[in-house]
């Protein structure tokens, strides 16, 4: 779960575009596993309580490090979870669509024969 943050982040500091990052097929996880990552989205204490329960030695150290470095990336633009399955997080991904190229404000579809 981390290195997949880091690689989003990575690829934000590369590109410096505007970015919707997206967990996909989330309708294959577990119920408590989708609200596991729903919790350590919302708060990198629960990523590190989580951390300090399965990870032991060097790794840990390391993982810890990457995660502080990436925390602030985690709360700019934090991930959508997602499924094409159920259309799960389709309406998240349309308000952040709307964010990044209408400002906020609703798609308009127009035509120059006016039909739309």
């Amino acid at each position: 779960f981390i290195s997949q943050l880091f690689l989003i982040s990575s690829i934000f500091y590369r590109f410096g575009m505007p970015m919707i990052s997206l967990f996909n097929k989330i309708d294959l996880l577990s119920k408590m596993e989708v609200e596991n990552i729903n919790k350590w989205l919302t708060s990198v204490d629960e990523i590190l309580s989580t951390l300090e329960d399965t990870e032991r030695g060097v790794s840990r150290v390391f993982t810890k490090n990457i995660l502080l470095a990436i925390s602030d990336f985690v709360e700019m633009i934090p991930p959508i979870l997602i499924s094409s399955k159920t259309q799960e997080g389709f309406a998240e991904i349309y308000s952040q669509l709307q964010r990044i190229y209408m400002g906020g404000e609703d798609f308009e579809v127009t035509s120059s024969y006016g039909y739309f």
